[in-house]
């Protein structure tokens, strides 16, 4: 590490930007910034995506009683139509975790903490 320094003072722009160059940074995923709004939808979209229309939903979270906050160990918090909804997109079709990023503005891995941990809670 300490020949490191020396080392890289020593390189002119050209080599200095080749060399940041050759680095490959990981794409990440953009996690969009909006909220899940499930009154926002229709129900036509809401049975495409959950199988149930809006109301539906609504009295699955209601029957289901989950806390009004489900809050996982790793401190993602939604509210609990929302994580129902988590829950009914990742059961009603195969899809990924990437795919519903776009539609609740989370990221996946967030979204796979949401979906287990509401299915713990359901189990209970």
């Amino acid at each position: 590490m300490n020949g490191a320094l020396p080392f890289l003072l020593d390189l002119n722009s050209e080599e200095l930007y080749m060399l940041l160059t050759l680095y490959d940074h990981p794409e990440r995923p953009v996690i969009p910034d909006i909220r899940f709004n499930l009154a926002s939808m229709a129900d036509a979209n809401a049975e495409k995506e959950f199988r149930f229309d809006v109301r539906g939903v609504l009295e699955l979270a209601r029957l289901f009683e989950p806390p009004e906050f489900v809050i996982t160990s790793e401190r993602d918090k939604a509210h609990k139509t929302e994580a129902v909804c988590i829950l009914l997109a990742r059961l009603s079709y195969p899809n990924r975790n990437y795919d519903m990023m776009q539609r609740f503005g989370r990221s996946p891995s967030a979204l796979s903490r949401l979906f287990s941990h509401i299915g713990t809670i359901l189990l209970v």
